[in-house]
């Protein structure tokens, strides 16, 4: 199928986030599945997340030396749509850099949704990346979809970049905002959906009811010229910093 990249790239620009239902056929899915599932029992590779409601585990595409051994994610790693809007939405400074396998449990006891660390808040975040979110498992209010605030990826993006230009610690902004909660949309879609997303936009992971649960796929594209919190950006900061003191 045939996709318009403009209209995908100016829905995404405006909007925060866009998403394909069906994107990947039943046989790409039973193969990102296969992946999913060696990938989760590999014990090469640790937890990220290893709670009774959430588990997750990370690979670095730059970094894991077994990467190339084992093979996992490929069709996500040579998918041509993924490379032409990262490429065309970041622009010249991205790069490939990892994917998250994460599978979500519905409890009696949901206490551990209000904590920050799980990502059931409505937030931004800290590192800015190009997220493309897979539904390995069909996904409705039922399951805790991903949820997003349209448009609020504006405002974030001032916000974190007027935070950092100020010569703060990207890492201790205060990424929750919880004025959005009324606004947020649940992304809901069978398997094989594709969510794309800017992570400026405040989102949250949905909380799956008991019995229930999520199975997802995360591919984040990084871009070195939108993180100002790399070496090389901070340099430059300073040296602005010191031309406009002097």
């Amino acid at each position: 199928m045939n996709y318009n990249i403009e209209n995908i790239l100016k829905k995404l620009k405006n909007n925060g986030y866009y998403v394909i239902d069906n994107y990947f056929s039943n046989n790409d899915i039973e193969v990102l599945n296969n992946d999913f599932e060696n990938f989760m029992k590999n014990n090469s590779y640790s937890f990220h997340l290893n709670e009774d409601f959430i588990k997750c585990k990370t690979l670095d595409i730059n970094f894991e030396k077994n990467f190339n051994k084992d093979y996992y994610f490929e069709k996500l790693n040579k998918d041509k749509l993924i490379y032409q809007i990262s490429k065309k939405y970041l622009k010249k400074n991205y790069k490939p850099s990892k994917f998250m396998a994460c599978q979500t449990f519905g409890q009696i006891n949901d206490n551990y949704s209000k904590n920050k660390k799980f990502a059931f808040v409505p937030h931004s975040d800290e590192t800015y990346f190009l997220k493309f979110f897979i539904y390995l498992s069909d996904v409705n209010i039922e399951n805790g979809p991903l949820s997003v605030a349209p448009g609020s990826h504006i405002v974030s993006k001032k916000k974190r970049h007027k935070w950092i230009l100020s010569g703060k610690d990207y890492l201790k902004r205060d990424k929750v905002n919880l004025n959005y909660e009324s606004e947020m949309l649940p992304l809901i879609g069978k398997r094989g959906t594709m969510i794309i997303f800017d992570t400026d936009i405040i989102h949250k992971g949905g909380v799956p009811k008991d019995g229930m649960s999520r199975k997802v796929l995360r591919y984040d594209v990084y871009s070195s010229s939108e993180n100002y919190n790399t070496f090389s950006r901070k340099v430059i900061i300073k040296i602005n910093k010191f031309l406009n003191f002097n």
